[in-house]
């Protein structure tokens, strides 16, 4: 079962393939229903700015593997988590989770012009296969529509 929940999920046609496979095999999240994940930051309304640092924290109601994914307002794709491919994906139920980048104790800063981005979690009781967007131990970008979505 995978369940995802994003901040904005407006994506639709031309997600790349190997998110789209995941978005399709989705437990849709049902009007009245408890959502298996919820993702959020740290600001409610106000908007980001260029240099913004954010910070993202992400809550399963159960135990699952987790990815968290942005999609930035150039339509840039980017893994927030886990960090690397390699790295284990497990999450506990019942807990908050920060999600944190490589060199900081934020997830990313906002280096996008002016838009819409989004940033959105997955969750499954199997484990996620990276192979088709990874190139040695690292995320390879390009394997997804060139690291952007059009």
């Amino acid at each position: 079962m995978i369940g995802t929940l994003g901040l904005a999920l407006a994506l639709g046609a031309g997600v790349p393939a190997p998110l789209a496979r995941a978005m399709d095999r989705a437990a849709a999240w049902r009007h009245g229903a408890e959502p298996l994940v919820t993702i959020w930051t740290q600001r409610d309304e106000d908007p980001y700015a260029r240099g913004d640092r954010v910070r993202v924290f992400v809550r399963t109601e159960r135990a699952f593997h987790l990815t968290v994914i942005r999609l930035d307002t150039d339509g840039r794709v980017r893994i927030l988590f886990p960090n690397e491919p390699w790295e284990d994906t497990w999450t506990r139920g019942g807990r908050t989770l920060e999600v944190l980048g490589r060199r900081d104790a934020h997830a990313f800063t906002v280096d996008d012009p002016p838009g819409v981005g989004y940033v959105f979690a997955i969750a499954s009781s199997e484990p996620f296969d990276f192979r088709e967007i990874t190139r040695g131990d690292r995320w390879d970008y390009r394997a997804v529509a060139d690291g952007r979505v059009r």
